[in-house]
């Protein structure tokens, strides 16, 4: 037995049937970060006729947390479909999977090893009952784009490792980025953030039971973030004028590419300000609903 050290620790994900019930892993990624924990302690009751005496009530067991992951073109799609819920595909190698709104699928199970080697035994945490919260694609300068994920989830086990299998190393980076416009115009962007939000009905417990019995979506939406250079009015004026349009972000090498489309978007934010003798830059941010958004992942998985 030794140390665990984060340079050994994975991420793996199941797609469940029935809520709550693990299964076994099939989907391997590498990891950035992860801040996956359960909440799972006491509620400590003091009465009047006691000074020093508690009664100890179990609280709810409440799983909460997420992931970054680096967004390879592979892969990637069954994260997408379970923050959307649709996925239809065609093609036949490369093959093209469009996700949209629809019905949230039952669950996963998120399996995160923390170095298992080195801890010893079944120490991999297997969390089931898990359901997206939220999904950020983030890009920077220099840097492949991220995939942040916050779940919830009902409960957690220790369970042996997994063997993993990682996507083909194709991931997605700030040269890929093809596409950065709203109303067909391209904006000069420095970096750019797209985050999909599910509201689910976290407090899905009853009396007998401390772990939650269901979770669903009872809302959400979309918002888009682009960070960039200050090099046209057109953004301020259609800010100004309340005009709606189509945000498009896509990333491509070429073969691969993932592209996020949100129609309907409305202008939240367009002003740039001057604060210093540099470059002026801005945020154009946006805002839009779950039914507006498409995205589009062509790469060379069969299904999700």
């Amino acid at each position: 037995m030794a140390t665990a050290v984060g340079v050994n620790a994975f991420l793996s994900l199941g797609e469940e049937s029935t809520f709550g019930t693990a299964v076994s892993v099939s989907d391997h990624f590498r990891l950035i970060d992860e801040s996956v924990k359960v909440e799972d302690g006491y509620n400590l009751r003091q009465y009047l006729s006691s000074s020093v005496a508690r009664t100890k009530i179990r609280n709810k067991r409440n799983v909460t947390g997420g992931f970054n992951i680096p967004a390879s073109y592979g892969g990637i799609g069954l994260l997408l479909k379970h923050v959307l819920g649709d996925v239809s595909t065609t093609g036949s190698g490369p093959y093209t999977h469009t996700i949209t709104d629809g019905a949230l699928p039952v669950g996963l199970s998120v399996q995160v090893d923390r170095d298992t080697a080195g801890v010893g035994g079944s120490s991999a945490y297997k969390f089931a009952g898990a359901q997206v919260q939220s999904l950020t694609i983030k890009q920077g300068m220099e840097e492949e784009a991220q995939i942040g994920c916050e779940l919830l989830a009902k409960t957690v086990t220790n369970v042996a490792a997994a063997s993993p299998s990682y996507p083909s190393a194709v991931y997605a980076d700030w040269l890929d980025v093809s596409t950065v416009t709203f109303d067909g115009t391209t904006f000069t962007a420095r970096e750019l953030e797209v985050q999909i939000s599910n509201e689910l009905r976290a407090d899905g417990y009853k009396l007998g039971d401390r772990e939650r019995q269901h979770l669903g979506r009872k809302g959400g939406g979309v918002t888009m973030k682009f960070g960039g250079d200050y090099d046209k009015l057109d953004f301020f004026t259609d800010y100004i004028a309340g005009t709606t349009g189509t945000a498009v972000v896509t990333w491509t090498d070429g073969t691969n590419s993932l592209s996020v489309s949100l129609a309907n978007a409305c202008i939240q934010d367009a002003n740039p300000n001057a604060g210093d003798a540099d470059d002026i830059t801005y945020d154009l941010q946006l805002e839009g609903d779950l039914g507006d958004v498409t995205v589009t992942l062509i790469n060379s998985d069969a299904s999700y």
